[in-house]
């Protein structure tokens, strides 16, 4: 058996929520293969933590942008995000909503504060924030800041036990690499 998630989008790209296990048809060498469909769906709850502090200060202008792609695409029609931007204060931007713009609206405030990066206690105040949803919900955090912490209180291996007792799959994105990523030209198409 081979076990794979779908995700299911219009032809102008757009997410198609109700898909119902008589729609999905798999084709291998043009053969139509026997599948089962589980029809399974655990809302999300996201909590996107963004590094604040003087330092990324000239990523933050592209970071600004991401607000965007947090939407239906991400989190689902019933999932939600709470925003926190950190740097020596950590600020919980928007508590948790399925409102899109509003997900927009708090990741474009983020404006560079301190130089200090409170990167661990930020993940302490999403752990909180996480524990509070309902159990059935998947929690997820995504943390979007270097990989260096600058003034937390709280050790790293506190931190990871919380993540780990409060069942939260946690993704550190690396800021610079992901910008560089983000912002680098097009590959040019090797011929064949």
């Amino acid at each position: 058996n081979v076990q794979a998630l779908v995700t299911v989008f219009d032809r102008e790209g757009a997410y198609v929520n109700n898909i119902r296990p008589e729609q999905i048809h798999l084709f291998d060498n043009e053969q139509e293969q026997n599948i089962n469909v589980d029809m399974s769906y655990t809302p999300i709850s996201l909590v996107l933590l963004i590094q604040a502090n003087a330092h990324v200060e000239g990523l933050l202008p592209q970071v600004n942008k991401i607000g965007n792609l947090i939407g239906p695409q991400v989190i689902g029609e019933e999932g939600e995000t709470a925003v926190v931007a950190y740097d020596s204060r950590i600020r919980v931007l928007q508590d948790f909503t399925k409102d899109s713009t509003k997900i927009t609206d708090a990741v474009k405030s983020i404006h560079p504060g301190s130089e200090s990066n409170r990167m661990i206690d930020a993940v302490m105040e999403g752990t909180r924030l996480l524990r509070s949803r309902p159990g059935n919900r998947r929690r997820i955090m995504m943390l979007i800041g270097e990989t260096r912490d600058l003034g937390s209180e709280v050790r790293a291996r506190e931190a990871l036990i919380n993540l780990s007792t409060a069942n939260i799959v946690f993704y550190p994105i690396d800021m610079s690499r992901f910008m560089t990523t983000l912002l680098a030209p097009p590959k040019p198409s090797r011929p064949d």
